[in-house]
């Protein structure tokens, strides 16, 4: 009986703590959703309740007097691009790292790792110096090359982790066969590492889509600018319309959202299978 009541307690208060944390976090969320569909009198007057007229033309004055129509395709292909580069570059790093034995493989692993622990914003000047000194302002192709440089050490260390616990006698099994290494690389090793890709895939997808720091540095052209930049400007000049404001914010949530309800699955299963493989 006593058992009964610990365990009971116990789970009811798994479950508040759950219910508490979902509303700490889904609240912010519709709050911005539906002020989105208020004037401001309506925001401060009634800030929790359904607003009197849904107010659509301030999703219009944000998809298009805002540019956010731009802004949005010019972060997904940035973002498109970069994980794409990241995926193939960092994928390829790490199956040299964790299938190949050579002399500077520890320290060359070891450099990849301590760029986990340089903060970014302690080499803001440099990456600026640099950028002013190559004149790469508003140069994508630039922007893209910092996003892939940045997230290599993260890469490699989740994808290096993932490659190494593949059974060697596959490889064996193929090299007898007659494949040769990139072959080995594409048809056994890429297939396997499946979940450590897919996490790194959608993990660096979100932090481009949300990184506001080189898009400032580098972009001066509004046609150039991202989502994360676009709010950012539209802040300074509509910072006291809090009806198209939150409607801007409410499209720039809406493709990393989505992202993470299609692949909720692939993301917990791949943190999950690097924890049991680490």
């Amino acid at each position: 009986m006593g058992a009964t009541r610990k365990f009971t307690v116990g789970r009811l208060i798994t479950y508040i703590f759950l219910v508490a944390m979902a509303v700490f976090f889904v609240g912010p969320l519709l709050f911005t959703i539906v002020s989105s569909f208020k004037n401001n009198t309506e925001i401060f007057a009634n800030p929790f309740g359904l607003p009197a007229v849904f107010k659509i033309e301030n999703w219009q004055v944000a998809w298009r007097d805002a540019h956010m129509s731009t802004y949005l395709v010019n972060s997904l292909l940035y973002s498109i691009i970069g994980v794409a580069l990241i995926l193939f570059i960092g994928s390829m790093v790490s199956y040299v790292l964790s299938r190949f034995n050579f002399r500077f493989n520890k320290w060359l692993s070891m450099f990849f790792l301590m760029g986990m622990m340089i903060p970014m914003h302690t080499i803001i000047v440099p990456v600026a110096w640099i950028i002013g000194s190559f004149d790469m302002k508003n140069n994508i192709p630039a922007l893209i090359a910092l996003y892939v440089a940045f997230a290599m050490p993260f890469t490699t260390a989740v994808l290096t982790n993932f490659m190494t616990t593949i059974p060697a006698e596959m490889e064996e099994a193929a090299i007898l066969d007659g494949a040769s290494y990139f072959q080995i690389y594409r048809k056994v090793i890429l297939p396997m590492t499946g979940p450590g890709l897919s996490t790194v895939a959608i993990f660096n997808f979100l932090s481009i889509w949300n990184d506001v720091l080189f898009p400032l540095l580098l972009l001066n052209d509004n046609k150039l600018k991202t989502v994360a930049l676009g709010l950012l400007n539209f802040n300074g000049e509509r910072g006291s319309e809090y009806g198209p404001l939150m409607a801007a914010i409410s499209i720039t949530m809406l493709v990393p959202f989505g992202i993470y309800l299609i692949f909720q699955e692939k993301i917990e299963n791949g943190i999950a299978s690097g924890a049991v493989k680490g």
